[in-house]
């Protein structure tokens, strides 16, 4: 697996992307120069260290209320991929056993799970989360659970079509002859050969909800003050006179969508039997 990673650029820049980002939310308190939220007035719209007004004490300068950039941007990293991986995870865990259920058992236990499915898959996923957050407090948990409840049918429509393939596969048809009970073929047989596609499904996703917590920040439904969408939001008033305010944030969203994307190309690639 890692001789295959070191000979795909793409896949190792992403690698190198998402664990730099991952350590940098992790020890953020201790890298980041100030505290995020800290107002100085006497500061603000400073730009970034190498240009002409720049101060090196604010390397990516600072906001209209001067507060450190660099600080709100390694704060932000904590919002993003916190929500990221928790609603990505919370999709996979209402998603899969749905699957695993419709797809095996077919039927009217396929009928009802994918009918429900098709509804949530009828509201733009974006805006079931707007509506949601604006019921409830903007916390990481309802923005989650937002997202979660906007996204659980596409783990399901996606693992399942898994589900249905694997389920008419000799080795499963060996085990229901043998007289194993469907809940062991499931457990035993079925779930491990789908442990590839929601792998990469979960990657994949888990840029997706950046980007959709990064929309609901910018759109004011932060759940949190120090998010990247927050700054994006702020900064568009400032673009023509302080570009950097929503440069770096917008970059910081492009950089870990981006190679969250090239890891998830990587491992479907990876984990697919069939392209070996």
């Amino acid at each position: 697996m890692l001789r295959k990673l070191l000979t795909n650029p793409k896949a190792l820049f992403g690698v190198v992307v998402v664990v730099i980002f991952l350590l940098v939310a992790i020890f953020a308190p201790y890298l980041a120069p100030d505290d995020p939220r800290q107002q100085v007035l006497s500061k603000r719209l400073i730009p970034p260290a190498w240009t002409e007004k720049g101060d090196w004490k604010h390397p990516l300068g600072t906001d209209a209320l001067g507060r450190d950039l660099l600080s709100r941007l390694i704060y932000g990293s904590r919002v993003s991929l916190i929500v990221g991986i928790l609603g990505a995870a919370a999709c996979v865990l209402v998603g899969l056993p749905l699957a695993l259920l419709a797809g095996y058992y077919r039927g009217w236990v396929d009928e009802v799970v994918m009918r429900i499915a098709d509804v949530f898959l009828s509201i733009p996923g974006l805006l079931l989360a707007i509506a949601l957050v604006a019921l409830l407090d903007p916390t990481i948990f309802t923005v989650t659970l937002a997202f979660t409840l906007a996204s659980w049918a596409w783990a399901t429509r996606t693992i399942r079509s898994e589900v249905l393939k694997i389920r008419e596969i000799e080795f499963v048809e060996a085990a229901r002859a043998g007289g194993a009970g469907n809940i062991y073929i499931i457990i035993r047989h079925v779930l491990p050969n789908t442990i590839g596609i929601t792998t990469v499904f979960t990657a994949l996703w888990v840029a997706i909800i950046i980007l959709f917590e990064a929309s609901l920040s910018f759109l004011g439904f932060s759940c949190s003050d120090t998010s990247w969408g927050w700054d994006l939001a702020n900064g568009k008033q400032y673009i023509s006179t302080a570009w950097w305010i929503s440069t770096f944030s917008g970059l910081a969203i492009f950089l870990v969508v981006l190679a969250l994307n090239f890891l998830g190309d990587w491992l479907r690639d990876y984990l697919d039997v069939k392209l070996d």
